[in-house]
């Protein structure tokens, strides 16, 4: 019996053989290499597939309808918009559908569900048509009904390609509150409104509504890829544009310091900010102050949303990049540091952070900022007592409180050494002899203990992670333990020796010296 091949089970005999071809474009021709099997290797790796994915043409000034500078926010420079004629529109009749429905008014109705990819006009049914019209009137008003996403999003839609008829200072306002009502059961709006309503404000020079986003302004900032769009100075109701971007700049948290808890919060976020606020308007108004990190994007406007228009959008903004700016970063952690330690003197709290590089300019403003906010206390004014009150004033002994806590001191020293050593142990049962005392009182106020020591040793070597297994180990807190070495150090040498910066202490580099000789003492 001769061996043959089983040839029912070749399926690529089967196929029709893969030919090279070539496609014309508006940008050039393409030449796609032949494949020859299922099983061969790509014939482009990642980085060169992407940089043969056809890009739009270099922006020419032709194309510009718009360039401006927004006078709303000093991190944006400059704004440049591109119009880019479609050669293919999938939604053709949506700006002409509403158009039509822009006249339509809503009325109360059962609700009446709806789902849709892509949400249009032309899908709804009379019902869901009433519905929708029922539901866009009450959001108008800013009173959102229960609606699906898809009732959201064709509202959102409508914004976005109609402009002549919702006005886009009032549009932007409108995305902004349908996008904070429904964020929490509609996650797709964070991933789309995010670039969407920054595009449509660059797009229409109109600025960001931060009041109504601050809430969750925050979580913006963590995933937008254009974070200067959300920030700005106009304080919002709660200062969250403020916090964030103080987040963005500052490397020191001082809310995580353990002066500014408990009934000291209040007075430290208040005047942290507000002092920083004063430096950050400085230098973002003022200019010329640091180095700023320059950045220029270019990128389509509403990439995945529903678009009508004859026309696509690029936009080109240039702008000042907050959290790339390296200069901006050293300055804020040094102002933020320098209105704590500000506070920490109006409070008497004799420990201060260490402060390098703060420009006098910062300096200044910062003082200039407490000096209104928090004057120095003034003495207070002798008043003049009648002469009878000196009569019922108590006798003085001579003998101050120190005078009096030697003397209780020598009487137990005494009666140590006169009573016999029998009766010793019970009357002083469970308390060191004076000796004793003394010397575990010097002992605890001139060295650090064995746990602290350790802890100490391996921040000093930058190990993070033997710290928090030795702090774990030992059932410390992480925290607690630096906490307690900040505090031994300031009544040692008037100052703190470890940052918390984030979630890791780290050594002061100033006191590598006193920690060392703290450590082997």
């Amino acid at each position: 019996m001769t061996d043959r091949k089983d040839d029912f089970w070749d399926i690529a005999a089967l196929l029709p053989k893969k030919t090279k071809r070539t496609e014309n474009t508006a940008y050039g021709e393409i030449t796609i290499p032949e494949i020859k099997d299922t099983q061969s290797t790509p014939p482009f790796g990642d980085a060169e597939r992407e940089a043969r994915v056809l890009h739009a043409p270099p922006m020419d000034d032709a194309d510009l309808e718009r360039d401006y500078s927004p006078e709303d926010n000093p991190f944006l420079t400059r704004v440049r918009v591109v119009r880019r004629k479609s050669h293919m529109r999938l939604f053709h009749g949506f700006k002409s559908d509403g158009a039509a429905w822009q006249s339509l008014r809503g009325t109360p109705c059962p609700y009446a569900p709806f789902f849709s990819f892509v949400p249009q006009y032309e899908q709804l049914n009379a019902a869901q048509k009433a519905y929708y019209l029922y539901f866009r009137e009450e959001a108008n008003s800013g009173n959102y009904l229960d609606a699906g996403q898809s009732y959201v999003l064709l509202y959102i839609y409508e914004i976005l390609n109609l402009p002549e008829f919702i006005p886009p200072k009032i549009g932007i306002i409108r995305l902004a509150k349908i996008w904070a009502a429904y964020r929490k059961s509609m996650p797709v709006l964070d991933k789309n409104l995010i670039p969407w309503l920054a595009d449509y404000g660059l797009l229409h020079g109109v600025g960001c509504p931060k009041n109504i986003l601050s809430p969750f302004l925050t979580e913006i900032l963590a995933r937008s890829n254009l974070k200067e769009f959300y920030l700005g100075f106009d304080e919002d109701e709660n200062g969250t544009a403020l916090d964030s971007l103080l987040l963005l700049t500052s490397q020191y948290r001082y809310e995580n310091g353990r002066y500014a808890q408990g009934e000291h919060k209040a007075l430290f976020d208040t005047h942290i900010r507000q002092a920083a606020s004063a430096v950050l308007r400085y230098v973002f108004l003022d200019g010329d102050k640091l180095h700023y990190q320059t950045v220029t994007k270019r990128f389509d406007a509403f990439v995945g949303a529903l678009w009508a228009g004859a026309s696509r959008y690029e936009l080109e903004v240039t702008y000042y990049s907050v959290s790339g700016t390296d200069d901006l970063k050293i300055l804020m952690t040094a102002v933020v540091k320098y209105a704590e330690n500000k506070l920490r003197a109006h409070l008497s709290i004799k420990s201060r952070l260490s402060v390098s590089c703060l420009p006098d300019y910062a300096r200044i403003l910062v003082d200039a900022y407490f000096d209104r906010a928090l004057p120095p206390k003034t003495a207070k004014s002798t008043e003049i007592r009648p002469e009878y009150e000196a009569m019922y004033e108590p006798l003085s002994t001579g003998v101050s409180s120190d005078e009096a806590m030697a003397i209780e001191q020598s009487s137990w020293e005494n009666t140590w050494r006169l009573i016999p050593e029998e009766e010793r142990e019970e009357i002083f049962s469970g308390t060191p002899s004076p000796e004793e005392a003394d010397a575990s009182k010097e002992v605890s106020e001139t060295t650090l203990d064995r746990k602290e020591k350790a802890f100490l040793a391996f921040l000093l070597d930058g190990n993070q992670e033997e710290a928090r297994r030795f702090a774990r180990d030992n059932s410390c807190s992480y925290i607690a333990l630096g906490e307690a070495i900040n505090e031994f150090f300031a009544d040692m040498i008037g100052d703190i020796v470890l940052e918390l910066l984030g979630d890791d202490y780290t050594v002061i580099p100033d006191y590598e010296d006193e920690i060392r000789a703290a450590i082997t003492a």
